[in-house]
């Protein structure tokens, strides 16, 4: 059964007669079109004959790479001047119009509630005469477990993850800044992805974080240099084809102290027992309590500031999550990243995280990247 016939049931499940797509990750999903969507809206209608709406300038874009057979175009041309109130009227105008033809102008029209902001859904009220329904994540609930294509574009950028952080690694010397490490890892995904990979579209990503900046979750790479001492967290990844990917590792730059040692061993040692409470049929809250146990049990439960891990895929953070309340059960084909981390004020953070594949019998790594300290003491 296609995506397209997958969730056209859901829909009629929830007793409805269509739904209109509107999250960008979930259109591209449903149709094959990936564009860059700045102001234009491009909706997915699921019906008996599925449409893609598209703005004018996407229309031989969309038709080159669309799945679905009936592609619509709205035109930008009038929106100044005040011709027009936006682009996303134009584009709900041309849906319901798609719709008339349809003969469903006033059907059961479905939304991704989670996903279509207050001021979309008042248009779409004022514009739209038949029933409207938010309903749940149907697509994101489709997307936990991926297929064959898409466990190999995440592959992909995995590997590619792991080739950059191995030049960031490698260039981490004191005096050098986050940006230039940044600028080395991006470069070095690019050259490689380029000869290994010359037909998928890549978009590679760095995040080196440097120093007491690494007590900061999601701290932001700068001019800030590495200095001898320092704790060093590295973050790779690579977008293939729209597809995420992440690999992350700590470094100590020097001489570990004492301090720098233990916590850098115990971060490694709940990582390890996420690890091996991996499989399917697991709730994921259990792989988040392995972890956590660990850090809870030496005493230090007050630096475990986040979950243990998420899935991933067109986002960089999907569901299900290893959290302490995601009672979801682990399945075959899940992908998932491992990153339990701990932060020591004034110390530093500590934190590697791995891309794993949830196979029929356990898991499989897709990064692999060292972990042990002895390999990131630079």
């Amino acid at each position: 059964m296609s995506r397209l016939d997958r969730v056209f049931d859901a829909v009629r499940q929830e007793n409805l007669d269509a739904l209109l797509i509107t999250t960008p990750v979930n259109t591209y999903y449903i149709s094959g079109f990936r564009a860059v969507a700045y102001t234009r809206p491009i909706f997915v209608l699921v019906c008996e004959e599925p449409v893609l709406v598209v703005p004018e300038l996407e229309m031989d874009h969309a038709l080159k790479h669309a799945i679905i057979g009936r592609v619509e175009q709205y035109s930008d041309k009038d929106f100044e001047g005040g011709k027009n109130l936006s682009p996303l009227v134009a584009a709900l105008n041309k849906t319901l119009a798609v719709m008339k033809d349809s003969g469903l102008q006033q059907c059961r029209l479905g939304f991704e509630a989670g996903a279509v902001s207050y001021a979309a859904y008042c248009q779409l009220n004022e514009l739209f005469a038949g029933t409207l329904s938010g309903v749940s994540p149907i697509i994101e609930y489709m997307r936990r477990c991926k297929e064959q294509r898409e466990i190999k574009l995440v592959k992909t950028g995995c590997e590619l993850a792991d080739y950059g952080m191995a030049v960031e690694i490698e260039k981490t010397v004191p005096g050098t800044t986050e940006l230039e490490l940044m600028m080395d890892a991006m470069t070095a995904m690019i050259s490689e992805g380029i000869a290994r990979y010359p037909d998928f579209v890549l978009d590679p990503g760095a995040r080196p974080i440097t120093g007491l900046k690494t007590v900061l979750p999601h701290s932001i790479p700068s001019a800030n240099t590495v200095k001898p001492g320092d704790v060093v967290i590295h973050g790779t990844g690579c977008l293939c084809e729209g597809y995420h990917s992440e690999n992350e590792r700590t470094l100590i730059v020097g001489k570990p102290t004492s301090d720098q040692r233990k916590f850098f061993h115990l971060m490694v040692e709940s990582q390890k027992r996420a690890f091996d409470t991996i499989r399917p049929g697991v709730y994921c809250s259990d792989v988040d309590l392995a972890a956590r146990r660990v850090v809870e049990k030496a005493g230090y439960s007050q630096f475990f500031l986040h979950r243990t891990g998420h899935s991933m895929g067109l986002d960089i953070h999907e569901t299900p999550f290893f959290a302490p309340t995601d009672e979801t059960i682990l399945e075959a084909g899940m992908i998932m990243t491992v990153e339990p981390g701990i932060y020591v004020p004034q110390l530093g953070g500590f934190r590697h995280s791995d891309t794993v594949l949830i196979t029929e019998d356990g898991f499989e790594f897709l990064t692999n990247t060292p972990r042990n300290l002895t390999d990131l003491i630079v």
